[in-house]
């Protein structure tokens, strides 16, 4: 068993509760011990900052562990589709949908329609199209994981083979249409053709169902089986058997129609619409930015999407003509289903915390105990002002944009546990998990089973990455700030990218310096549009690490615990959009490369991404521009010479990992100070793709390097710049005595300093 859990979201306020949900059975609550600490170091390592916590006050503030009838002990991935408000059906009915079946090889059931309470289900079973025919299903006690009695549920059983198996093909076209009238069912499966060197087939079958049994149904699932189903509550228990591939336009008629009928009904939805005769026809071409499953046939059987299957994405009448699915939603009339989609785990709160209103802003967790297990489910705590005043004179602190979108991107990635494997080197307990357990859900770099992209990520479910580990990325990598801050006696709130999105500039309209993590790659449109106001207002800009401004992402509107990545125009290294498919679903915005899109990263702060590195790191040399004037109090203090950063807790460098480059053709400013750039980079420096006009690099380039950069902006204010992901490792060498840590500190008590920054006349 893992012991792991999560918050309810990731950023609250002084007076909000932190909701935790655990995967605790019944018999082990009694034995875990909770507290609540403050994170100032998450590295666990010995070398850098080392790892630092700081036990809370507020112990008594914590509610005790809670008991609840049914405990959820795992997660249950898929996503699937639901309708509670089914019509009452007669003996005579007709169904229809049009499905493309993306993993056939399976050998694991794949249900299609689940009619709960009913009679038949339709199944992909060994690559082949089959109905099962259950014999009703009669509420029925069964006991949950308390060995208690759950009255009024119905448990569905699986059924029989009904009838022969109808061939499918993969990646097809298929059109299902379903026909009962007085006990006889008509199945009829039409495989389409994708161009004029297909042929469409035509197969039926026809099969006695019953005809004593009502076709009643409590519900309606497409692309999963319901085994559990409260039907006092009309609440799924637990959905299996989820169907990968697309499904588009079901629908369901009190009467059954002839097939050549229903067929010319299918190919248009306003005609199904119009239809008397049909009692529900749901078009997932509607309502794209939200999990809703809009009936147009004027009934109002509306339905919700679980787990974010993938929606905007190519229909049965994509013809190519189009590219965004604004323009002609239906031609994007499909939703593609998975069955390791997981954006809510669906847990309930182990226990509870109200934040107490003298809380000081910072990275908190939840600190469990099970016998000789601890897991930390770690939270952010804003500041508690509720307010802010544009055109307020800025305080003089700081705050550091937590980078929670690029944690998601993120979030339970298995790149050490492959690379563990391939090398045969021992596998960090964190990445064991993982392996054992991929019902946690996957990162943004990660591929479904069918193999089509992870598009969507969410925090509502255990993240392993964002607890206190021994790999000095992502999380662990930016507490190395925290811990700079610490040292160095400089008060610093929190905000996270979802805060920053949700409440836009006037979140950073109080404070006189913004610092980022060190790996911001993945933003919002609104997010840059607020760091582009607040320098515009004089604000001042610490980038803290590489690979900064990169994606754009969206939030789900309506819960920004989800993101969604589109990987347009082919530049993604782990999957790519598929063409036609490069607009997110949340937002309609255009996806990929803020380069692309026409808002490089150079234009925010002044340098963008060059190159990587897997363990290689390196230093700087300080340049002739580090001279100047402008930039004399960043080396105000320093002494180890013309270079330095060659030391470091991420790879021994301070450039290491992902490093950016000024560069005046992608926007950075003309009259940056280039003050250092990295030296000697070790054979494992990589350049980006996109930056590569030959397929391998000829050598060292001179292109290939770290550029540490300074400007001031017309505003007052000024931007600096790492130019490395591996900066924030070197902060803490020897006690802090170094000029990295030197040169940070300068530059962030100039930032504090009122005083305006003057931008430089042209020569």
């Amino acid at each position: 068993m893992y012991f792991a859990g999560y918050p309810n979201k990731l950023s609250f306020r002084p007076g909000e509760t932190v909701h935790v949900m655990m995967n605790l059975p019944d018999s082990d609550r009694a034995g875990t011990k909770s507290e609540i600490v403050r994170l100032i170091c998450a590295d666990t390592r010995s070398t850098g900052a080392g790892f630092q916590e700081i036990p809370c006050q507020w112990q008594q503030s914590v509610t005790p562990l809670q008991r609840y009838e049914k405990w959820q002990t795992r997660c249950n991935p898929g996503s699937y589709a639901y309708v509670d408000s089914m019509p009452v059906l007669s003996g005579n009915w007709s169904m229809g949908l049009f499905f493309q079946p993306t993993l056939l090889e399976s050998s694991q059931t794949q249900t299609l329609i689940d009619m709960i309470g009913g009679e038949i289900s339709v199944v992909i079973q060994s690559g082949s199209l089959v109905v099962l025919k259950r014999g009703g299903d009669d509420p029925a006690d069964f006991p949950n994981d308390n060995d208690e009695s759950q009255a009024g549920f119905i448990k569905q059983e699986s059924g029989t083979v009904s009838g022969g198996e109808l061939p499918l093909t993969q990646s097809h076209w298929h059109w299902l249409f379903l026909g009962m009238q007085e006990g006889i069912l008509q199945v009829h499966l039409k495989l389409l053709a994708r161009h004029p060197g297909e042929k469409e087939r035509n197969y039926s079958q026809v099969i006695s169902v019953d005809s004593n049994l009502q076709a009643t149904t409590s519900g309606l699932i497409l692309a999963g089986k319901c085994v559990f189903y409260d039907r006092a509550r009309k609440s799924i228990g637990l959905v299996e058997q989820c169907f990968n591939g697309r499904m588009e336009l079901p629908w369901i008629s009190n009467s059954k129609l002839e097939v050549s009928e229903a067929e010319n009904l299918s190919t248009n939805p306003e005609y199904l619409s119009q239809d008397d005769r049909i009692s529900a026809v749901w078009d997932f071409s509607r309502e794209m930015s939200t999990n809703r499953m809009l009936d147009i046939s004027g009934n109002d059987r509306h339905g919700v999407f679980v787990n974010h299957p993938t929606r905007a994405v190519r229909g049965v009448h994509w013809d190519c003509s189009v590219q965004d699915w604004q323009r002609t939603p239906q031609h994007y009339g499909a939703v593609h289903f998975h069955e390791d989609d997981l954006t809510d785990a669906g847990w309930q709160s182990c226990f509870s915390w109200r934040i107490p209103s003298e809380v000081k802003s910072g990275i908190y967790a939840a600190k469990l105990r099970l016998n000789e297990m601890v897991d930390y489910v770690t939270f952010f705590i804003q500041p508690k002002h509720n307010e802010t005043v544009r055109g307020k004179e800025k305080s003089v602190k700081a705050v550091l944009l937590i980078p929670t979108a690029t944690y998601l991107a993120y979030a339970n990635n298995r790149f050490e546990l492959c690379a563990a494997e391939i090398q045969k080197s021992t596998i960090r307990p964190k990445d064991a998990c993982l392996r054992d357990h991929p019902e946690l859900g996957w990162s943004l770099y990660d591929r479904h089973a069918d193999g089509s992209g992870v598009h969507y990520s969410s925090s509502l479910r255990p993240i392993l990455d964002l607890k206190p580990h021994d790999h000095p990325w992502g999380f662990t990598a930016d507490t190395n700030i925290t811990a700079w801050l610490d040292h160095q006696g400089i008060e610093c709130d929190v905000i996270t990218d979802e805060d920053l999105h949700l409440k836009g500039a006037d979140l950073l309209s109080p404070y006189r310096v913004v610092l980022t993590g060190t790996h911001p790659e993945y933003v919002s449109t609104r997010m840059m549009d607020s760091l582009n106001e607040y320098l515009s207002s004089g604000g001042r800009l610490m980038y803290m690490g590489g690979n900064g401004f990169y994606w754009r992402i969206a939030f789900d509107p309506a819960n920004p615990a989800v993101i969604e990545l589109r990987r347009a125009e082919g530049r993604g290294l782990a999957w790519d959009s598929q063409p036609g498919e490069y607009y997110h679903s949340f937002n309609g915005e255009y996806g990929g490369l803020w380069r692309n899109i026409g808002r490089p990263p150079n234009q925010l702060v002044g340098v963008g991404f060059i190159a990587l590195a897997e363990e290689g790191g390196t230093g700087y040399q300080r340049t002739e521009d580090s001279g100047s004037k402008r930039a004399r109090f960043i080396f105000e203090g320093t002494s180890e010479g013309a270079e330095f950063g060659f030391y470091g807790s991420i790879c021994n460098g301070a450039v290491s990992q992902e490093i950016d480059r000024w560069n005046p053709f992608r926007g950075s400013p003309d009259h940056a100070l280039v003050v250092a750039h990295s030296v000697r980079h070790p054979a494992d420096f990589i350049m980006t793709r996109e930056e590569l006009v030959a397929p391998f690099p000829p050598g060292e380039s001179n292109k290939l390097r770290a550029d540490m950069t300074f400007f001031e902006t017309p505003s007052g204010g000024a931007v600096f710049s790492t130019g490395s992901i591996g900066f924030a490792g070197a902060l803490s060498h020897n006690q802090y005595e170094n000029d990295i840590c030197r040169i940070a500190t300068n530059v962030i008590q100039r930032f504090l300093d009122p005083t305006p920054f003057m931008i430089p006349d042209a020569d």
